[in-house]
């Protein structure tokens, strides 16, 4: 979700952003919306693996599948070190919350987007 974060920072304030650099992120245009994203890569990215609370408010990749297509080529004393970071709970109104940018705004940032080949958490296809 990083990706539409930093997408929001440079809509807000674009004069204090050099450049965007995504990292395996997702890009989205004005109205895209994360779980969108996620939604429509549910064969080769993280979307299946993602459960809920009960009210829906909150999100997390249990452990297992984190080793499975977040760590899978970290080594082990490594990926110990970072699952606690990672499996966390957080909220889900970031992944149904619209990005809104504007040519103005986020549009005057350069921008740079540097796929990573080995990813599991999103597709390549995802950013076609």
């Amino acid at each position: 979700m990083n990706g539409a974060l930093i997408s929001h920072v440079a809509e807000r304030i674009p004069e204090k952003v050099e450049r965007l650099i995504y990292v395996a992120a997702i890009l989205l245009k004005n109205g895209g919306l994360v779980f969108k994203v996620m939604e429509g890569d549910a064969k080769e990215g993280a979307f299946p693996y993602i459960e809920y609370s009960d009210d829906q408010t909150l999100a997390t990749l249990p452990e297992p599948s984190l080793r499975k297509i977040g760590l899978h080529d970290v080594d082990q004393a490594e990926a110990e070190r970072i699952l606690p970071m990672m499996a966390e709970w957080q909220g889900t109104e970031p992944f149904m919350t619209e990005v809104a940018v504007t040519e103005e705004n986020f549009g005057s940032v350069p921008k740079s987007y540097v796929r990573t080949s080995i990813d599991k958490m999103v597709s390549l296809a995802s950013f076609s």
